[in-house]
């Protein structure tokens, strides 16, 4: 920018219209700055609007990933809530199944304690069926070997 200094003194020697030539000059030259510095103003202004503009749809964008977040956290929380019901599930399960395992186990041995009892009354009814003479013989055997 180009600032003019006026002497509005006029001259004590010279003519007027020297005067007036110098001073039609100078307003031309501020007339020039003038729609210079409107041009700049103007170019400013358009330059302020596209800012503007790109900070509008920046806030847009912003608007938009935060809505994004939220329903994403939104989302982690249902499926950590799920996730923790199924492990409170699972323990549960678990629970079950090894009270189950352990009523199998007691029912297993329970088995096996009553088919030693049915073998051995098999074996006492088979030896009640012998004559007396063989049945004595048998439990003499076994008398025997304990």
């Amino acid at each position: 920018m180009t600032f003019i200094i006026l002497n509005m003194t006029p001259p004590h020697h010279g003519s007027d219209s020297g005067h007036i030539e110098r001073m039609r000059t100078v307003i031309r030259t501020l007339k020039t700055e003038k729609l210079a510095l409107e041009r700049s103003v103007l170019a400013a202004g358009l330059n302020a609007a596209s800012h503007f503009t790109a900070l509008v749809e920046s806030q847009k964008a912003l608007a938009h990933a935060q809505a994004q977040v939220a329903a994403v956290t939104l989302d982690f929380e249902v499926e950590r809530q799920a996730n923790e019901r199924m492990a409170a599930e699972l323990d549960a399960l678990q629970s079950q199944n090894s009270a189950l395992r352990q009523d199998v186990e007691l029912r297993d041995r329970q088995l096996e304690a009553g088919d030693k009892e049915r073998d051995e009354l098999q074996h006492a009814l088979a030896i009640a069926k012998l004559p007396a003479s063989s049945r004595n013989n048998v439990l003499d055997l076994l008398r025997g070997a304990t």
